[in-house]
């Protein structure tokens, strides 16, 4: 999992395809260092082809975490198989609000 330091003063995560429970603790690590830094954070997942529950789980703190601390996130891209480990869980509203995390209805009646 390559983070990738841009000039725009950005941090980009590209996931590994697969993210198994051995996956988990290093990708906690990682998440925590770009949290740690306070800058923008881009995250691409659409080369995940196998995710575990725990890789859920700790990616849904991180989502949690992030929100709390009004930290810039940006999911740039995600597979059928990474917004399916979140459905499979009941987290569906987990990646929504990662994708549109100011979703608010347009216009009230």
């Amino acid at each position: 999992m390559p983070v990738q330091e841009n000039r725009v003063e950005r941090l980009s995560l590209s996931l590994n395809p697969i993210l198994d429970l051995r996956s988990a603790g290093p990708l906690k690590d990682i998440l925590q260092q770009g949290l740690g830094r306070g800058v923008p954070l881009q995250i691409n997942a659409s080369a995940v082809t196998q995710m575990s529950t725990a890789c859920v789980q700790v990616l849904t703190a991180f989502f949690i975490e992030i929100r709390t601390t009004g930290s810039p996130l940006s999911l740039s891209g995600s597979s059928t198989s990474f917004d399916s480990a979140f459905l499979k869980l009941g987290l569906a509203h987990v990646l929504q609000s990662v994708r549109s995390p100011a979703s608010t209805p347009e216009s009230s009646p």
